[in-house]
């Protein structure tokens, strides 16, 4: 069946930091605003001690957001999750996190399901010309701690049809490669790559390294 497993995705997590804390939903309003909630002390999470690299998925979304207050359909079948992120960064260099995202997203597609992606500036990945990923970015000052939600949106395996309620320009992971895609391993490949390329960036902050490995692939 294809549902979201907790258990799997940590098994073939990598990562020390990002996703040692799973939160798992059926479906909710947006899981930006659930991490929002999470962070302002709205959402108690049991045993959640540390919020950094905590992330939350879920099977479906009523109410997806992407940049500038547009909806994102969010039906079963793909994966819609946010990182929580609690940076030692200055605020100049959280404005990478996006095209950091997008880098880490791209790579995993590329290397691994061995399909052509573009990134076009600044959130969106595209395939063939048509929208296959969003992300959306927001940061938050919490008790004097700053905070960083990275919201993912990838069409995996949920359907398009032609009709008002979809989205016509958009296309998912399972058309493009004609199967089924297990999401417990994108998810984990996913976060496995954003936690090396930003362990590499906070160390560094050396953006023009992540930024040449994918400026081929941008498009604006």
């Amino acid at each position: 069946m294809d549902i979201i497993d907790v258990i799997e995705i940590q098994n073939k997590l990598t990562a020390g930091i990002i996703g040692k804390k799973l939160i798992l939903l059926k479906t909710v309003d947006s899981t930006n605003t659930y991490a929002l909630n999470i962070i302002k002390g709205i959402k108690k999470i049991p045993h959640l001690t540390d919020r950094n690299g905590a992330v939350v998925i879920s099977e479906t979304q009523t109410g997806g957001r992407g940049r500038l207050g547009r909806k994102w359909f969010s039906p079963p079948g793909g994966i819609w999750m946010t990182i929580i992120l609690q940076p030692d960064l200055k605020m100049q260099d959280l404005s990478k996190m996006t095209l950091l995202s997008a880098s880490a997203i791209s790579e995993t597609l590329v290397n691994n399901y061995k399909i052509s992606v573009n990134i076009k500036w600044p959130n969106d990945i595209y395939c063939n010309g048509k929208k296959l990923c969003g992300i959306l970015a927001e940061s938050e000052k919490v008790n004097s701690f700053t905070y960083v939600l990275i919201g993912i949106g990838i069409n995996v395996n949920n359907d398009f049809f032609n009709d008002k309620n979809d989205h016509l320009n958009a296309v998912s992971l399972k058309e493009i490669t004609a199967s089924h895609i297990n999401r417990n391993l994108l998810i984990a490949e996913i976060l496995n790559e954003f936690e090396a390329q930003y362990i590499f960036y906070s160390k560094t902050l050396d953006f023009k390294g992540i930024f040449k490995n994918i400026e081929n692939i941008m498009i604006y």
